[in-house]
């Protein structure tokens, strides 16, 4: 079982006052200043083909490794607004039985949540775009993982100075596919049957005062999602050539038995 950290960001220290509000803003690069930067590599291959499907309605279901608490425990997901949505129990053993079905976050475009350039940034530069009659498909997504709250697994939490862990995730266990970190996974729920094969690649810019930043994102998919609900697992590997950092993505389905594995 892992415990979910929670990230406390704070904000610079600047000169003077130290007012967060007088930080440089970004300010996004115009097509002209980033075309330059893009980096035109070889084409890779697209990944294998895949066209797994969850179903109309779906609950969680599988079994969590290496469980040991001795009663059932309520998971949960967070709602659009931080609420806690009941989704199901861990059964003693580590079963889950899921009491309510997924729901999705939000409906967004399907080439947006796939995070290609000009669908997130307005000036991106795409010269490789055969993704774009994707730009009429929209998903209801959930980029939740289901978690459970540690006073129902625990007696007792010894008394601290620090800020408490209150809940903690399980996340599919994707080691059989290479994933042996936290894998980015998202529930989506189509309205339609769609066959996805193609790249995209977008690079864009911006500036912070004296300072220009450029990322180029290849993104590629050879997939189809069947009406209902499905599992897509992005991976990607990052590398830099020149002042361009580059993004290579790929974008699977997940059949019901990897995703009903978990750690």
């Amino acid at each position: 079982m892992r415990l979910l950290l929670v990230g406390l960001f704070i904000a610079p220290l600047l000169s003077g006052c130290g007012n967060p509000g007088t930080q440089t803003p970004l300010v996004n690069l115009s097509p002209d200043e980033v075309r330059p930067h893009y980096v035109n590599g070889p084409r890779l291959p697209f990944p294998d083909f895949t066209a797994f499907t969850l179903g109309e309605t779906y609950a969680l279901n599988g079994l969590v490794a290496s469980w040991r608490a001795t009663r059932p425990v309520p998971l949960y997901m967070f709602s659009a607004t931080g609420q806690d949505v009941p989704v199901g129990e861990v059964q003693p053993g580590g079963q889950i039985t899921g009491t309510a079905p997924l729901g999705g976050d939000q409906t967004v475009p399907l080439l947006q949540e796939l995070g290609t350039g000009s669908s997130t940034v307005p000036t991106a530069v795409c010269p490789v775009h055969e993704l774009d009659a994707l730009a009429t498909v929209t998903l209801q997504v959930s980029r939740q993982m289901p978690h459970y709250k540690l006073k129902d697994v625990t007696v007792s939490v010894t008394p601290q100075t620090s800020p408490v862990t209150t809940v903690a995730p399980i996340v599919p266990d994707l080691t059989a596919y290479g994933v042996v970190g936290w894998p980015d996974v998202r529930w989506v729920y189509a309205a339609q049957d769609v066959t996805v094969r193609g790249e995209q690649r977008c690079v864009s810019g911006y500036r912070q005062g004296s300072t220009r930043t450029f990322a180029q994102e290849n993104v590629r998919v050879n997939f189809s999602l069947t009406r209902g609900w499905n599992a897509l697992l992005r991976r990607s590997t990052s590398s830099y050539a020149g002042e361009t950092s580059i993004h290579d993505v790929e974008w699977t389905t997940l059949p019901r038995e990897a995703v009903e594995r978990w750690r």
